[in-house]
């Protein structure tokens, strides 16, 4: 990124660090905690719009960065 580049939302690098229950809320529910300087955008709940086995894997995946 460079200083001229528009961000709508936090990089996604560390994200794991967070802790798996952070990464599942932020998923499920992303309006729950918003980062600082940005603006909650999100749509309001991904909760019915994805299945168990599939939020696990992309929890796995986001842990991986």
């Amino acid at each position: 990124n460079t200083s001229t580049d528009k961000l709508i939302g936090p990089g996604l690098a560390g994200i794991g660090s967070n802790g798996e229950d952070y990464v599942r809320e932020s998923i499920i529910d992303p309006g729950a905690v918003i980062a600082d300087g940005f603006n909650d955008l999100m749509p309001k709940s991904f909760k019915s719009q994805i299945k168990e086995a599939d939020l696990d894997d992309l929890i796995a995946y986001l842990e991986t960065l």
